[in-house]
């Protein structure tokens, strides 16, 4: 039970992470198409 919940735990961790890059590359794509808007500070 231990191994299927690792292995489950993996998944969740490698969909996770297309999810932010997607996000990250929404995210940018919206910064290059509004030149004209400055990003924020942190960013």
């Amino acid at each position: 039970m231990g191994a299927f919940a690792a292995r489950k735990c993996r998944d969740i961790v490698l969909n996770t992470e297309n999810v932010i890059a997607i996000e990250l590359l929404c995210g940018a794509q919206a910064i290059d198409l509004f030149t004209n808007i400055k990003a924020g500070e942190g960013t």
